[in-house]
């Protein structure tokens, strides 16, 4: 079943460039992403290290009314990097989910990873936190696939056309707050 195989992938590359720009989109032919309109949190004070307390000033950062929702973003490099943060006293900030259906958390929050987040670079976003639900995704119809028999029967070839309409945009900027390393 080509044509069956060739829509599943389809839709497999057309989430992850949705992924994409829902992330990092300028809004030209594309959605707003949500790096482009979070409002700015906390400065990192270094250009490649975060630390447990920047996170905790992230937090705060975040209006009282969001928090509660409250979610940090950021890539699995980073995650990574995160996950060894100590406190004073030698305990981890992560902490894993105990239980069944328990998610892992960070300061007592879930975190979700996304690859198309900036790494920790000198004026980039490599976290944010907030109350996600507050983007707003337009679906039009969803992906279009068209099988293209007639056009390439000449050739013995049959063609495949595919498209989707889809648009985002944070609807209050003050619901997703930045982590942003220090300028070099």
């Amino acid at each position: 079943d080509m044509e069956g195989w060739l829509r599943d992938d389809f839709g497999r590359a057309f989430a992850r460039l949705e992924e994409e720009d829902f992330t990092k989109g300028d809004g030209v032919k594309k959605p707003r992403g949500i790096l482009l309109d979070a409002s700015a949190g906390v400065t990192a004070a270094a250009v490649g290290a975060i630390t447990a307390d920047e996170l905790i000033d992230l937090q705060h950062a975040l209006p009282q009314q969001y928090r509660a929702k409250g979610t940090f973003m950021t890539t699995d490099a980073v995650l990574r990097a995160v996950r060894k943060l100590k406190t004073s006293d030698g305990q981890y900030i992560w902490q894993p989910g105990l239980q069944a259906g328990k998610p892992n958390s960070l300061l007592g929050k879930n975190v979700v990873t996304n690859e198309f987040m900036d790494d920790p670079a000198a004026g980039k976003v490599p976290v944010l936190y907030g109350d996600f639900s507050a983007y707003r995704i337009l679906d039009r119809r969803g992906l279009f696939f068209q099988r293209l028999s007639e056009m390439y029967a000449a050739s013995g070839q049959v063609g495949f056309l595919a498209y989707k309409r889809y648009d985002g945009r944070l609807l209050d900027v003050n619901a997703v707050k930045k982590l942003t390393m220090k300028a070099a």
